[in-house]
């Protein structure tokens, strides 16, 4: 399937090449990177993740109000990415603060869910725990007001997790089993 992907973004970007639309690119580079993320090519889905980054900076994107979500995503993605190891850990804290600060300028609040689910997963990753449980509460604040149910399994899972490295198992599985209540299909 990627290889499939991948053959359209080659197309995607023959199209751009020839005038067409900057914005359809860039999308595609942002869910090539969301593919490869899914299937654990970290490395590919960075590459994606910042030729999709890169693009919205050399056009000058954010002055496009239907590229700004995009780009908070992007930005959330990177962080993710970085954050699965422990040398680019600070990078991607720089892109998750990033990420939450453009939230808050451009008022797209799945995007700062989204930023503090992230901050949270990389203190998490740091092993500082007490700093992750008050992103998850952030995060979660925000995803039930929007009732955005798929984000808040995830965030449950996170938090789960968390409460299991403090060694607080009773509360590590209530948010687990609530993530698992909301659905495995959005962990």
């Amino acid at each position: 399937r990627l290889s499939v992907f991948e053959s359209s973004l080659e197309k995607s970007e023959d199209s751009y090449k020839k005038g067409r639309s900057l914005r359809w690119l860039i999308k595609s580079e942002k869910e090539t990177g969301w593919a490869y993320r899914l299937v654990g090519s970290l490395e590919k889905a960075e590459q994606h993740y910042e030729k999709a980054m890169n693009l919205c900076i050399k056009h000058d994107i954010l002055a496009y109000k239907e590229l700004q979500n995009d780009y908070v995503m992007i930005l959330n993605n990177l962080a993710f990415v970085y954050s699965n190891t422990g040398i680019t850990r600070g990078i991607a804290k720089n892109y998750a603060d990033n990420a939450i600060a453009y939230s808050q300028k451009f008022n797209y609040q799945k995007g700062l869910g989204a930023g503090y689910l992230t901050r949270g997963i990389i203190f998490y990753r740091r092993g500082d725990f007490l700093s992750a449980l008050e992103e998850f509460k952030l995060s979660i604040e925000i995803f039930q007001r929007l009732q955005q149910t798929d984000w808040l399994g995830q965030v449950y899972a996170w938090r789960g997790a968390t409460y299991r490295g403090l060694k607080e198992y009773q509360k590590a599985e209530e948010d687990l089993n609530e993530a698992l209540k909301i659905g495995p299909e959005n962990l």
